[in-house]
């Protein structure tokens, strides 16, 4: 079990990164976000395929049988 503290600071760490990430992307793109707000839609559809793929190969490495070394 992971340790509460540990978790804690990853945790905010990790929104903290994200966060900057995001008022960066804001304060480039200003008032200019409408212009790529039609694109934006794309992404969600990779960001889907990507989180599906990765879904689909956890289940298969939990689920298959381990192979006998005999």
């Amino acid at each position: 079990m992971m340790n509460l503290s540990k978790f804690l600071r990853d945790s905010f760490i990790g929104s903290l990164i994200w966060t900057i990430v995001f008022v960066v992307i804001g304060y480039v793109l200003g008032d200019s976000w409408k212009h790529y707000y039609g694109f934006l839609h794309y992404v969600d559809y990779v960001v889907i395929a990507v989180v599906l793929v990765l879904l689909v190969r956890y289940i298969f490495m939990k689920t298959r049988k381990p192979k006998n070394h005999a």
